[in-house]
């Protein structure tokens, strides 16, 4: 997890070995971009309204 200098969340996900894997979540003023990694690359990109309800 990743906070900005005013405490906000703006990244959530998992390393496994030094590299990212699954679903990591990015958050950027009023979007939400969750990418999904597999073999270290990124298999996926979805942008979203901020206020998106996420399943974790």
């Amino acid at each position: 997890v990743g906070y900005n200098a005013e405490g906000e969340k703006v990244t959530s996900g998992n390393y496994e070995n030094g590299k990212k894997v699954g679903k990591w979540l990015f958050w950027n003023d009023d979007t939400l971009k969750e990418v999904n990694y597999e073999n270290s690359q990124i298999s996926s990109v979805v942008e979203k309204d901020k206020n998106s309800k996420i399943v974790y």
